[in-house]
């Protein structure tokens, strides 16, 4: 997934990432490409003022993005960009050419499962935002964007745990000793001092149910 990253400069005096030979973005102008990209993105972009976007690159999708969002909704929208590669992540913050505002949330780790243990992204994909893929960033990590897409909740107690930010919840499901949530809720959900985690049996419910 995560290739060697090469850096070019386009013909515009742009940097351009370049992983396992594949150019994120134009080797002519980045910026222009960019603006044509979000211009093909405005039907979404009019859906809703909550965007995920699927790859970095060196973010000039991402302003561009902004920009439209900005002249659509002033400061009332929220984007979040999901990248797999860390170390592309570095260099753009290191080559950084273009600026986006505290709306705009750069989030990055390898493993699909880590983006689900952040609480504020999991509240983000809960409003259902517009999806948005950048067209070089996604066939590059296609399978990991499907992955993360496909993701299923892990159905054991130490797994789902992990999910779980309030300290007396997790203790609760940890000390419970149940190999899954699913004997969890089945072993515990008529004891009347579980009555205060009442909304988290209700979400154990819905997560058991999943393939």
């Amino acid at each position: 997934m995560n290739g060697s990253i090469e850096i070019k400069i386009s013909k515009s005096n742009h940097p351009i990432p370049v992983v396992s030979s594949i150019h994120l973005h134009s080797i002519y102008n980045p910026v222009k490409e960019a603006e044509a990209f979000a211009r093909s993105c405005e039907k979404k972009l009019k859906a809703s003022s909550r965007i995920l976007i699927f790859g970095l690159g060196f973010g000039y999708h991402v302003q561009a993005i902004e920009k439209r969002l900005q002249a659509l909704y002033g400061v009332n929208y929220e984007v979040s960009v999901i990248e797999p590669n860390k170390e592309l992540i570095t260099l753009w913050k290191e080559y950084r050419q273009v600026t986006t505002s505290s709306r705009v949330r750069i989030v990055g780790h390898s493993d699909p499962q880590r983006f689900y243990e952040d609480e504020l992204l999991t509240d983000f994909l809960v409003s259902k935002p517009s999806i948005i893929s950048h067209t070089a960033s996604f066939q590059l990590n296609e399978s990991f964007y499907k992955d993360f897409m496909s993701f299923s909740y892990p159905k054991d107690t130490t797994s789902s745990s992990r999910f779980v930010s309030n300290e007396g919840l997790r203790k609760e499901l940890l000390e419970a000793k149940q190999p899954s949530t699913t004997d969890y809720i089945n072993a515990n959900e008529a004891k009347k001092d579980l009555k205060k985690w009442d909304f988290f049996s209700l979400a154990l419910k819905q997560f058991s149910k999943q393939d």
